[in-house]
């Protein structure tokens, strides 16, 4: 997603369960986040993961909520 509103709102009421990682977290703590997902395979995130993070190898479903106008934008999150 794009908005951390949006996130905190799927992580509360759709994944309580899930990790989550956005632009406000400390490098130290995207770690942990990472980690976890590893553990337990889901994550919901704004597009702070959208660069950066190769998540391919633990990530085969991907479901895009707030679709950026840039399709660019979209391709860089899926790519990740």
């Amino acid at each position: 997603t794009e908005y951390r509103d949006t996130l905190l709102h799927l992580h509360r009421q759709v994944a309580p369960d899930a990790t989550t990682i956005h632009g406000g977290m400390a490098r130290g703590e995207r770690q942990k986040a990472l980690e976890a997902f590893t553990r337990t395979g889901r994550l919901l995130a704004t597009d702070a993961a959208g660069e950066g993070l190769n998540l391919h190898q633990t990530c085969r479903v991907v479901v895009n909520l707030e679709l950026p106008w840039n399709p660019m934008r979209l391709e860089q999150r899926i790519g990740r």
